[in-house]
């Protein structure tokens, strides 16, 4: 991790705004995206899709300290569920590319602020 970059995301902490996600958003501006919250850890099959998503999507599967675990790609409009190969407790999604673009890879960490972690 070469340093701190800051990033606007709007947050789907219960379960309708996780549910609903980004679906049918038109786009997302390039340092913006949305990252999903739950009360304790996910096992590895809880997935992810781009049901009426237009717009292609990079997801970041992260621990519960924040630490990038996986990377996939969400594709536009596709049904397909994607998971990761072990259990998270976050998830991040951003515009497609944007973390390669950043210099984000795996193992760097995820600075999520306090006032938006589960008790």
């Amino acid at each position: 991790q070469s340093g701190d970059i800051a990033l606007g995301v709007l947050v789907a902490n219960t379960a309708d705004r996780r549910s609903r996600g980004m679906m049918y958003w038109s786009g997302l501006p390039p340092s913006s995206g949305m990252i999903f919250i739950w009360e304790q850890t996910r096992e590895r099959s809880g997935g992810f899709w781009n049901r009426n998503v237009p717009i292609d999507l990079s997801v970041a599967w992260l621990a519960r300290d924040g630490t990038i675990l996986e990377f996939t790609t969400l594709y536009a409009e596709d049904d397909t569920t994607k998971r990761p190969q072990q259990p998270y407790f976050f998830v991040l999604e951003l515009p497609h590319g944007r973390f390669e673009r950043m210099g984000i890879a795996l193992g760097d960490r995820v600075l999520i602020p306090e006032t938006l972690l589960p008790n």
